[in-house]
């Protein structure tokens, strides 16, 4: 059953969510640069242990956070953090992944909210003894609620440790027809823009890539695409265009598995 905390704005509780299990030290050195393959560990019981750690690393589901203005005067933000068990090897490049919602945003409360975000989050992904890389942010924007976005996430990069990688995810359209961060210019080190569950568009973006590709980065930082397992004609797109990309995120509906592990094998040789 998902678990909830109602953040009151400048009143945090004692009590957080931890990481997933890892078997590692915080102490450890921060791995600043993402390997070649990035495995999305999302609400499942997965089990990484079989992946290499020296090309792959893992971007794990930390928690949701929602905002909703009209929650309560004063405590507009609620987590729900994740409880799904994570098996991975010691060493591994760790990203702590969390995913904002917002339901209701009052405008004139947007600065503060966006600090109590940014406090939140690093908060929740820095949380117990396992070293974390990086921090990726998973929110869908409406054109209505960039602004507030981009404010968020300066006030994000403002309190992270200097050596600490910060990645966004993105739907595929903001990098090809509405290709808006390019113009936000957000501190962000690299935009994943995800290429599954494009639903209608799908077949328009897949034309797209065939002809043109991406390009290998954007004023917002560099683009790592994101596949799923389940959408293999999209992987099959970008072809040997893959190359052109330091670094891709993949996708299992499923979960991860030894067996789904070894079955992207093929994928990761031809990326590395």
């Amino acid at each position: 059953m998902p678990v909830f905390l109602v953040v009151p704005i400048c009143a945090w509780p004692e009590i957080w969510a931890g990481s997933p299990t890892l078997a590692a030290s915080a102490a450890e050195n921060r791995r600043t640069t993402p390997p070649a393959v990035v495995f999305w560990s999302w609400q499942h019981n997965d089990d990484l242990a079989s992946i290499d750690k020296n090309d792959t690393g893992v971007s794990y589901f930390v928690g949701r956070i929602v905002i909703d203005s009209l929650r309560q005067p004063g405590s507009p933000l609620a987590f729900e953090r994740s409880l799904s068990p994570l098996s991975a090897p010691v060493g591994v490049y760790r990203e702590a992944a969390l995913r904002i919602e917002i339901k209701k945003l009052e405008a004139k409360c947007a600065d503060e909210i966006a600090r109590t975000l940014a406090q939140m989050v690093i908060r929740e992904a820095l949380k117990g003894p396992v070293r974390v890389d990086s921090i990726q942010i998973d929110f869908d924007a409406a054109r209505d609620q960039r602004a507030f976005y981009k404010s968020f996430i300066v006030e994000l990069r403002k309190r992270l440790p200097v050596d600490m990688h910060l990645s966004i995810t993105a739907l595929a359209s903001w990098c090809l027809g509405d290709n808006w961060l390019a113009q936000a210019d957000l501190p962000v080190d690299m935009v994943v823009p995800m290429f599954f569950s494009m639903g209608p568009a799908s077949d328009a973006i897949k034309m797209r890539i065939n002809k043109r590709g991406l390009p290998p980065a954007t004023l917002a930082g560099q683009i790592a695409p994101g596949f799923s397992l389940n959408e293999p004609a999209v992987i099959a797109a970008f072809g040997s265009r893959l190359k052109d990309f330091k670094t891709v995120y993949l996708f299992s509906s499923s979960g991860w598995n030894k067996m789904r592990v070894d079955k992207v094998k093929k994928l990761i040789e031809r990326k590395i």
